[in-house]
């Protein structure tokens, strides 16, 4: 049932997570996601062009903290995640699957596309994107 309703790794529990269909969690991503949309949109919109850049700065710096919150002080994963399971052992389940901690991924991609809709264009130059297209980045 929880799967029809897409709210099975909205639950923090163990039965909820996989239960019935693995591949609906990306579908409760985007159910949540979608729904939030209406709410972000006119903040986003009420940024300007450094304010956006510090957004997407602040997103990708939260990004990058919900795995590392999710190590212990050895910098192992803990043994059972929060919502225990296959996909929900730290940081697969916390990090991969669990809705609102890939909603950064989203507030992210949305100030990018705020930011290409001001006309933003980063500058790198030639020189660094001549070396990076050589090195494969």
């Amino acid at each position: 049932m929880t799967n029809a309703l897409l709210i099975n790794t909205l639950i923090p529990l163990p039965q909820f997570a996989t239960s019935g269909n693995d591949v609906t969690w990306p579908l409760t991503c985007e159910l949540l996601f979608y729904l939030l949309f209406p709410r972000l949109i006119p903040l986003i919109s009420r940024l300007h062009r450094k304010q956006l850049l510090a957004a997407a700065a602040g997103a990708v710096a939260a990004a990058w903290t919900v795995p590392l919150v999710s190590l212990r002080p050895g910098g192992q994963p803990l043994a059972h995640g929060l919502l225990g399971g296959e996909l929900t052992d730290l940081p697969i389940g916390f990090v991969y699957a669990f809705p609102p901690s890939r909603l950064t991924e989203f507030i992210l991609g949305m100030v990018l596309a705020r930011l290409h809709a001001t006309g933003y264009t980063p500058r790198i130059g030639v020189l660094p994107a001549l070396r990076c297209s050589a090195h494969a980045c």
